[in-house]
């Protein structure tokens, strides 16, 4: 056993010198594969916060389509009543103008009573004239016959105009 023994603990010794490399190297992957799962955690909180920013992103882009169709629906219900307001101008328009046609109807109507009215005033005028000549006694038949002429120029006159 003695002679055993050195070649025992030579091996003891190429064992322990092979699981202390072992252990080192051991040690050396433990220590590389901490760094990366550390790097991998780091970007699985950047990936985690990029989701969230995206997730809000997102929200705002529903918030903002969701404004959108609101004004939109707004904006069709101010077209849709604007259109019905022309609607009723351009009615009241063709009101007004169908009412312009009739006061422009009456007014020739009374333009032309008026007109009417003073070729009367006028023959009157002129009657008057003739009667009120042959009643002066004692006046000149010239006087007479030139009054009559005139009256009857008068009258001529007012009966062209009307």
């Amino acid at each position: 056993m003695n002679e055993r023994l050195p070649a025992t603990v030579t091996q003891v010794r190429a064992s322990s010198a092979n699981i202390a490399l072992s252990t080192s190297e051991i040690a050396t992957g433990n220590a590389d594969l901490s760094s990366r799962t550390e790097e991998q955690a780091a970007s699985l909180e950047q990936t985690a916060a990029s989701m969230e920013e995206l997730t809000e992103t997102v929200r705002q882009n529903t918030d903002n389509a969701r404004q959108a169709s609101e004004l939109a629906g707004s904006a069709a219900d101010v077209a849709q009543r604007g259109s019905i307001t022309v609607q009723r101008v351009v009615g009241t328009m063709q009101d007004i103008s169908t009412s312009s046609a009739k006061i422009a109807e009456i007014t020739g109507i009374i333009h032309e009573a008026a007109m009417a009215s003073r070729a009367l005033e006028e023959q009157g005028r002129a009657l008057n004239e003739v009667v009120a000549f042959f009643r002066l006694p004692g006046e000149g038949a010239g006087r007479v016959a030139s009054g009559a002429a005139t009256a009857v120029h008068r009258a001529r006159g007012a009966l062209a105009t009307a």
